[in-house]
């Protein structure tokens, strides 16, 4: 029997895995991208943390939506878009239907993106060994300091209504503002100001642009056909195979995977795909600076 054929649209650090993946299972894929280099939209510069540990699977009530859409200040932003997207809507009260989030629901669904996570970064290791890849991980674990006592606490007080005492153990610990500068010294002139902090010592941190761009260099000497600067225009059913148009013209798959990230949403709407994804996506706020020191 000939290889399935997967096109994967969108060469970031899931459109990359995923390839992979498909590729290990026996697979034959092509990779599309809009951009000349892969890795080249959010995972350029996003922060790539393998978390096994913090996690906050808890609802965002009306009022957090309204402070994260009118303070820029607030960690988290929410675009007036986003709230007012008839979909976001209707997602949004399918979730709060679905019943209150009791404690048992938390712990639950923080266990279960426990294992997730775990899983995820399993397999992050797979592949560096699997393509003898060179990538870094930045060892240490997460550091979360504090200034305000009271979120300190109700911080503290939330991991330990969802984790056992074994898992709170492995996870994480408290911490002093003397001892959040001496694990990170760039905090010394804030010290006095500082209530504390809580250390995530098994979260990592990897380079997505040199794991991803390395990766794509593995993959594209085996049976990756990868498509550069390819913008997909649009899918057509054609009995039982996809017709994939493109800015170059248009060719046959099987079957398509769409990692667009926070635009996948979009593009399945603008190429008139009627499965819509049931969760609207939308990206968040995040901040990434990159300097050239050559």
């Amino acid at each position: 029997f000939a290889a399935p054929h997967v096109t994967v649209v969108g060469a970031g650090l899931v459109g990359l895995t995923s390839a992979e993946a498909l590729l290990r299972h026996g697979c034959r894929v092509t990779l599309v991208d809009r951009q000349k280099q892969v890795a080249s939209e959010c995972s350029f510069g996003n922060a790539a943390l393998f978390m096994r540990s913090y996690f906050r699977p808890k609802t965002a009530t009306p009022s957090d939506l309204f402070v994260w859409a009118t303070r820029r200040s607030e960690p988290v932003h929410v675009s007036w878009r986003a709230i007012a997207d008839p979909q976001m809507i209707a997602f949004g009260l399918r979730f709060f239907l679905a019943g209150p989030q009791r404690e048992l629901q938390i712990r639950n669904a923080t266990q279960v993106s426990e294992r997730l996570a775990s899983l995820s970064t399993r397999q992050f290791e797979s592949i560096r060994k699997e393509y003898s890849l060179q990538t870094g991980i930045l060892e240490g674990g997460l550091l979360m300091f504090f200034r305000d006592a009271a979120k300190l606490k109700a911080a503290i007080d939330e991991q330990v209504a969802v984790y056992s005492p074994q898992q709170q153990q492995e996870f994480f610990r408290v911490v002093s503002a003397r001892e959040c500068v001496e694990m990170e010294p760039a905090l010394a002139a804030q010290e006095a100001d500082l209530s504390g902090g809580i250390h995530w010592p098994t979260d990592k941190t990897v380079c997505p642009l040199a794991f991803s761009r390395e990766l794509a260099t593995s993959l594209s000497s085996g049976d990756l056909e990868l498509r550069l600067a390819e913008q997909v225009h649009g899918l057509e059913l054609d009995g039982g195979h996809v017709v994939v148009k493109t800015s170059t013209g248009e060719f046959e798959t099987g079957a398509v995977v769409v990692a667009a990230g926070a635009q996948t949403g979009q593009l399945l709407r603008r190429w008139r795909i009627s499965d819509l994804p049931p969760i609207p996506l939308y990206g968040m706020r995040g901040h990434s600076m990159t300097l050239d020191v050559t």
